[in-house]
């Protein structure tokens, strides 16, 4: 049987700290069959909402890089920390020396 599908959107600037410590603990981590996609703010997103249409409105919140958890495309509560990530996840904060909420500004 195959599980159902899981998609991970980060919506951020690129290069920003949070984007980046999203993006970094989301590498770090084992997510057999998960997809993950940067979708960047604004017009620099239309190649990835051409490809991936269901992120047409997948945007960072109030500013902040912000994570969209997603299974078959149906998405979860748009969230902006690692930790709150994570939960989603269903998975332990990230050990030391992993990049993590305490390494944004």
């Amino acid at each position: 049987l195959m599980a159902p599908s899981l998609e991970i959107v980060i919506s951020g600037k690129k290069g920003s700290a949070d984007t980046e410590a999203m993006l970094d603990t989301l590498r770090h981590l084992y997510l057999p069959g998960a997809v993950i996609l940067f979708r960047p703010p604004g017009d620099d997103s239309q190649d990835i909402v051409d490809l991936v249409p269901f992120t047409r409105d997948q945007r960072p919140v109030d500013g902040r890089s912000t994570a969209y958890i997603c299974t078959a495309q149906a998405c979860q509560r748009p969230v902006t920390d690692v930790s709150e990530m994570l939960a989603l996840l269903r998975i332990s904060p990230p050990p030391s020396g992993l990049p993590g909420e305490e390494d944004l500004p």
